[in-house]
């Protein structure tokens, strides 16, 4: 759920998955062998660009990734570590890792300078500039962080906070002006427990907030960044479906949402508030499947959303977004959580996931796109 830009998670994975002979790492938790994605096409173009073990210690799952603006680096977060990659169009090379307790999101800057990492109760401050992310400061003090955005300028970042029956919630609001040493600025409260999914638009100037128990959509107006001021309690999803991730369209009129009770994908208008479309995608990949993250590409042509149900429906898909429909799948990872959209270039929109196998032993870095 992030830019370097947010967007967290899973991929609809090429015809085949195949483990092939690749060159180590020093690191003695890299595997020292490369996953190569077979260059076929699934559906109208699309096809899988190239893959790698990840190796995380202690067996942790990895639960996000980030992707720098220009597309080179690439950052995953599991429950024990957090790693660094430099990307390119056909491969993922490991650069080094820092620990992290029970880390579970990660957000970064614009370019290549500070990333933060939400850890239970704990803000991981790491500098990413070299190889090896190297942890300069922890920020204690709020309960239970839920997720967390930076704005386009990387002034500012949003930490959202709450457990499910506590009454200590709301949105905690960090000055970046010194990007090693965010400045706690006010906190904001929230209209309901359980927040879990945080969205800003492209303009800054609209943020969202989803709520897991009640299934609700909350929105901040930011045209005073530091300043977010609440624009009603909330719109209710369709079901009541417990929102996982969010995503504003391109010009911020649309946002577009998923959740983890039902495999919908739901369109609320921003100016109105109100949903005006709700895709249900039981038919296609199951009633029980889980949708645990969704982005779009710079052009705003298309989401990936990343589903995690039976076997069969452990995927990412590439859903148009003007029908919803599937343009394609990538299938063959297991337990997909976190993509990232690198927003480089001019026509190819390049997604990347981090994913954890069935033994939750190691997981995979891939990246995919459209020719």
């Amino acid at each position: 759920m992030r830019a370097w830009t947010k967007a967290g998670a899973a991929v609809v994975a090429a015809a085949g998955l195949v483990a092939g002979a690749g060159p180590g790492s020093a690191d003695p938790g890299d595997p020292g062998r490369r996953l190569v994605v077979k260059e076929q096409s699934t559906a109208a173009g699309w096809t899988g660009l190239f893959g790698r073990p990840l190796a995380t210690a202690g067996g942790e799952r990895t639960w996000d990734t980030t992707v720098s603006t220009d597309g080179r680096y690439g950052l995953t977060v599991s429950g024990s570590d957090v790693r660094q990659y430099a990307l390119s169009r056909s491969s993922a090379r490991y650069l080094g890792r820092t620990t992290a307790a029970y880390g579970h999101t990660v957000v970064a800057r614009p370019g290549r300078s500070y990333a933060y990492v939400l850890d239970r109760d704990d803000i991981h401050v790491l500098d990413v500039r070299s190889s090896a992310p190297r942890k300069v400061r922890t920020i204690s003090g709020a309960f239970t962080l839920r997720d967390a955005v930076i704005t386009p300028d990387g002034k500012t970042m949003y930490v959202a906070f709450g457990g499910s029956l506590s009454s200590n919630k709301g949105i905690r609001v960090y000055s970046l002006s010194t990007p090693s040493a965010p400045r706690w600025v006010r906190t904001v409260p929230l209209a309901h427990v359980s927040p879990s999914a945080l969205s800003l638009n492209r303009q800054a100037t609209r943020l969202a907030v989803g709520y897991n128990l009640v299934g609700k959509v909350q929105f901040f107006t930011t045209s005073q960044p530091t300043r977010p001021r609440s624009l009603g309690s909330g719109t209710a999803m369709p079901g009541d479906n417990s929102v996982s991730s969010m995503v504003f369209s391109p010009a911020g009129t649309a946002l577009y949402v998923v959740g983890t009770d039902r495999p919908y994908l739901t369109t609320v208008d921003v100016a109105t508030r109100r949903v005006t479309h709700n895709k249900d995608y039981s038919s296609t990949f199951g009633r029980y499947t889980d949708i645990y993250d969704v982005v779009m590409t710079k052009s705003g042509t298309y989401l990936y959303i990343a589903l995690d149900g039976q076997e069969d429906s452990r995927t990412v898909a590439v859903v148009t977004r003007s029908g919803r429909s599937i343009a394609a799948t990538f299938s063959g990872v297991l337990y997909p959580r976190g993509l990232s959209v690198s927003h480089a270039g001019s026509s190819l929109d390049n997604g990347y996931f981090a994913s954890s196998t069935s033994s939750s032993t190691d997981g995979y870095y891939v990246g995919f796109g459209k020719r």
